[in-house]
């Protein structure tokens, strides 16, 4: 009875591993990683990353992102900040488009944060560093709209294992005071509610 158990366990993790390694970006390979889409006013809009760079690339279809032309919206010198860009999306806050992604040393991952770029009213648009959104250790950010107000900002965090947190006053989360709805920015202190 446990050999059956043992060889059931093997080939399950051999088929397991078979169809992961298979997969690929049926979108955009290579150059598509950390993907995220949006649509808007008759776009597919595609982020992606590189090791220093957030990309953007739109088609009026979602097989067109495969070969639609990249634009490059952000990049930096700043060595806090120049390597390790992960995991971009992009959400409508206020009338602007914000990207939320992850920026870090290319020395070793110690050192990622989360940042903001804020654009105009198309995602197509230019956009501009508008700031680092936490002081600690934190990847893959995203937005949350809750009844509690606006898109607050959510990200998985540092020091525990799977640990989410949003930046906003809940009972019984690790949280950010709540910051107004017109900045999409929290404040820079930290607090535990």
């Amino acid at each position: 009875m446990g050999l059956r158990k043992l060889f059931g366990a093997l080939l399950s993790l051999a088929t397991v591993v078979s169809l992961a390694s298979a997969w690929t970006n049926p979108i955009r390979r290579p150059g598509g990683a950390d993907p995220f889409v949006t649509y808007s006013g008759g776009y597919y809009y595609l982020m992606s990353t590189s090791w220093n760079s957030v990309e953007i690339a739109r088609s009026t279809t979602v097989a067109g992102l495969k070969t639609a032309s990249k634009k490059t919206i952000y990049t930096s010198t700043d060595a806090t900040r120049n390597a390790n860009v992960w995991a971009p999306e992009v959400h409508y806050f206020n009338g602007a488009w914000y990207v939320y992604f992850t920026a870090g040393r290319s020395s070793d991952l110690d050192n990622q944060r989360l940042h903001v770029l804020k654009g105009g009213a198309t995602p197509w648009d230019s956009y501009s560093y508008a700031g680092r959104l936490t002081s600690e250790w934190a990847i893959d950010a995203s937005t949350l709209r809750t009844s509690f107000g606006p898109r607050d900002p959510v990200q998985r965090q540092g020091g525990r294992k799977g640990a989410v947190t949003i930046q906003k006053k809940i009972q019984k989360y690790q949280s950010y005071p709540h910051f107004p709805t017109a900045n999409p920015f929290p404040p820079k202190r930290r607090r535990r509610v």
